[in-house]
């Protein structure tokens, strides 16, 4: 295998991928992406060790830069919300109330005035994120431990 300071190398690479998309495509002033990036996260936390909620910045990062376009990519939308929700237990609230605002906007406000392309795709969007999210909430309801183990960031799960 690798030696182990390959982890270090993995762990900076999705931070600095975030932090390129934070400065170059971030819908946000500025001031907002410089505290952004000289936050504790992006200066310790995130580059230091490869976790898989290391991801959970840039997929938030770049649900950040497609949002505005949302309605027009729903499947693309929707995927990075399954990824996202599938990636810590803790972004499971913040996802879930993401796919229903999604939900809302899409088939509540909008179903009326978008065309049968728009529809089946904003369907589709809708319903990988919401599959996203009932995997992980699956998982976790029938695995005893796995909300200790994720607050805890255990490496195995615990004897019950």
């Amino acid at each position: 295998g690798l030696p182990f300071d390959a982890i270090k190398v993995l762990g900076i690479i999705p931070a600095i991928i975030t932090a390129v998309l934070i400065l170059k495509k971030a819908p946000f002033n500025r001031f907002t992406k410089i505290l952004i990036l000289f936050s504790s996260p992006f200066l310790y936390y995130l580059p230091s060790i490869i976790r898989p909620y290391s991801l959970m910045p840039l997929l938030i990062t770049l649900l950040c830069i497609i949002y505005k376009d949302r309605s027009e990519k729903p499947i693309l939308y929707g995927l990075l919300l399954a990824f996202l929700s599938n990636m810590h237990i803790t972004i499971i609230g913040f996802t879930g109330i993401l796919t229903l605002m999604f939900f809302i906007e899409e088939i509540i406000i909008n179903w009326k005035k978008s065309s049968t392309e728009q529809k089946r795709k904003a369907f589709i969007g809708i319903l990988i994120s919401g599959l996203g999210i009932l995997l992980i909430a699956f998982f976790a309801a029938n695995v005893p431990n796995v909300i200790i183990c994720a607050t805890w960031s255990c490496p195995y799960f615990l004897d019950t």
